[in-house]
């Protein structure tokens, strides 16, 4: 039996369309780090600009 190593599923699954995914490939290359990196980025300023009282929160207190 092989011992295969599993794998961690992503934390956030996005379905691009075919103008987004030639969209993300370019910003990603202007930024000058992968697609998924530049994803990271965007979202984290996108998210900078709302202060978290504002945001709605979960039955656990985790903010969405």
């Amino acid at each position: 039996m092989t011992n295969k190593r599993k794998q961690n599923p992503p934390n956030l699954a996005m379905r691009l369309s075919d103008a987004d995914k030639k969209a993300l490939r370019i910003v990603a290359a202007y930024m000058g780090k992968s697609q998924t990196e530049a994803v990271r980025v965007l979202v984290r300023e996108r998210l900078a600009k709302y202060s978290l009282p504002e945001m709605a929160k979960t039955a656990k207190g985790a903010v969405t």
